[in-house]
């Protein structure tokens, strides 16, 4: 069982530092365009909720 729940927790490591990637490639691609975001000059959560509507 400790090995299975290793499994698990490596996995879930993995796919944490995949989506944290992905969102710092959208945080780029969306401060390049020089955007007026919701927080201000930064991206914030609202930005991320919003953004498919605008889209």
């Amino acid at each position: 069982m400790t090995a299975a729940l290793g499994l698990v927790i490596y996995t879930v490591l993995k796919k944490k530092e995949e989506l944290r990637n992905k969102f710092h490639k959208l945080e780029e691609a969306m401060t390049s365009q020089k955007a007026v975001f919701f927080g201000g000059d930064s991206l914030y959560m609202i930005d991320y909720f919003m953004w498919p509507w605008f889209q």
